[in-house]
């Protein structure tokens, strides 16, 4: 699908590094990225399918993410969010859900 000004736009579950690589069970996440013409820029996004109060999120964007987290009616919720190192975190709040979290 191309985008805006020519923007590509891809969409990588279990990204291995391949422009088109899939993996269904990877994870329960995927990666989004696009190139702008100067650099690359890639979202991990995680689907937390079962209600629980700590999600361990391994995203492999070598880098510590920005954190967006939604529950299943995608309302923002707040929550604490540790980074356990450049590729892995832990999500945690006081009550279990189902949701989304957006990692850039």
């Amino acid at each position: 699908m191309t985008l805006g000004f020519g923007n590509i736009f891809d969409i990588n579950k279990g990204y291995t590094g391949g422009s088109e690589s899939y993996d269904e069970g990877y994870n329960d996440g995927y990666q989004v990225g696009y190139h702008d013409g100067i650099a690359t820029h890639v979202t991990y996004i995680h689907d937390q399918s079962e209600a629980s109060t700590e999600w361990l999120i391994p995203h492999n964007l070598d880098k510590y993410p920005s954190v967006t987290v939604v529950d299943s009616a995608n309302t923002e919720v707040i929550t604490a969010v540790n980074y356990l190192d450049k590729n892995t975190i832990l999500v945690q709040t006081n009550f279990p859900f189902k949701g989304r979290a957006f990692l850039n």
